[in-house]
This record gives structure tokens, sequence and C-alpha cells, in this order.
């Protein structure tokens, strides 16, 4: 399996995770040091994201990738990924397509999300 593959079967893992709160597949996805840019310019840290699946703040009914484009270079990959989005933030509602870009890295022998950011693109 190229890096390419790799990545993307991590792109699932995660998607999951992420839709079930699943609090330790995500430690295993994420970097301790990831630097993560949130719609309104805020900066997420792999604790934050955590704990905001933990305490329930973060609750995701849809997540799915729209389209998906992939660059591989040496040391990273990098994914664009247009995805379709809908649940809840802080009890706010959060819905439509969101532009979601991660960095992966190879750390500790696995790929992990190093750094991206998200955005709203829209309703």
């Amino acid at each position: 399996m190229n890096k390419s593959e790799e990545v993307i079967n991590k792109e699932e893992e995660l998607r999951l995770a992420m839709l079930n709160s699943d609090l330790s597949k995500l430690d295993e996805l994420i970097d301790d040091n990831l630097i993560f840019t949130l719609p309104m310019g805020d900066v997420a840290t792999k604790k934050m994201d955590l704990a905001a699946h933990r305490s329930g703040i973060q609750n995701l009914t849809e997540l799915s990738c729209i389209k998906r484009e992939v660059r591989v270079f040496s040391d990273f990959v990098i994914v664009a990924c247009k995805m379709l989005l809908e649940g809840t933030y802080s009890n706010q509602k959060i819905d439509g397509e969101y532009a979601y870009t991660r960095i992966w890295s190879q750390v500790d022998g696995g790929w992990k999300v190093v750094g991206g950011q998200v955005a709203k693109i829209s309703s």
C-alpha cells in the first residue's frame, strides 16, 4: 500500500472516530502537538479536541467526504476534503459543507494528524 492509500484509510478511521466520539481512536490518530485552525480563526489543540468529544460539547450526526484531494510529499501527506457536516457544538447547530485540510505525518511508526484547518463553505 502506498502513502496515499495509507492516509486515505487513516482519514476514514478519523472520520468514524469523530462521528462516534471514539476518544481512544482520536488519541491514536491525532499528534500531541496538533495545531488546527477552526472556522472563526481560533487554534485548537489535541487536548481541546479530545475534551470537546469527551464532554459532549461536540456531537456530530453526519460527516461524509464529498470530494478529496491528496498530495504526497517525502515527509508528510496533505489531504483536502470537502465534507458534509451536521451536528452541534456548544448547543449550536452546525451544518453544511466544510473544507478540511489535514497534514499527516509519520510519528512513532504511524500516521498522525499534525496540523490542519476547517472552514465553512456553504449552508
